[in-house]
């Protein structure tokens, strides 16, 4: 259990945060459901109850994105690239094949 605390650990914190949301609402939403069947009204305050929303959405759009996008800074990876781009500043001195000097440039695609 010691383990999640450090640094460098196989568990995702956001993924955990964003399950544990998740599980207050859905017994929350069971305790609604049983207290209604006996006669008695639940009351829950809204703002507590979308501040458990807006943390399972935040924690796990997050994530996956995270997971989808690339990586995370926190396993090594870096989501900045190795700086070999195409784009400004690539140090090639022309702005690539869809500039004017490309397939289709000022000549056209004839190549006069």
């Amino acid at each position: 259990m010691k383990e999640i605390f450090k640094d460098s650990n196989d568990y995702n914190e956001k993924t955990i945060i964003g399950f544990l949301s998740f599980a207050v609402m859905v017994i929350t939403a069971g305790a609604d459901i049983v207290t209604g069947i006996l006669g008695k009204d639940l009351v829950v305050n809204e703002f507590v109850y979308m501040s458990f929303v807006y943390i399972t959405l935040g924690s796990l759009s997050v994530a996956g994105v995270e997971k989808f996008a690339g990586g995370s800074s926190s396993k090594g990876g870096s989501s900045k690239g190795s700086g070999k781009g195409k784009g400004k500043g690539s140090g090639k001195g022309s702005p690539g094949p869809s500039g004017p000097s490309g397939p289709s440039g000022p000549s056209g695609p004839s190549g006069k």
